[in-house]
């Protein structure tokens, strides 16, 4: 029988959320903060063997989603 892992994770910060406005559907970016949080996540070992990626299509999770993505790929 094969395991299923699923991994759950909010995405990184984007400049709205550091100023505390509500982002709702905006896109916007990823801020520094939220960069380093996106990389950090990427390099974590347990997700070197993740097969696929589920997430939203949102500017800030999909710049989050594609920084993993880069990271596990190679």
């Amino acid at each position: 029988m094969n395991n299923l892992e699923i991994f759950i994770t909010i995405h990184a910060l984007s400049t709205w959320n550091e100023l505390g406005q509500s982002q709702g559907h905006c896109d916007t970016e990823l801020s520094e903060r939220g960069c380093f949080m996106a990389q950090q996540l990427a390099q974590r070992k347990d997700i070197e063997h993740v097969k696929k990626i589920y997430t939203s299509d949102y500017k800030p999770i999909a710049l989050c989603r594609r920084k993993i993505c880069n990271t596990v790929s190679q």
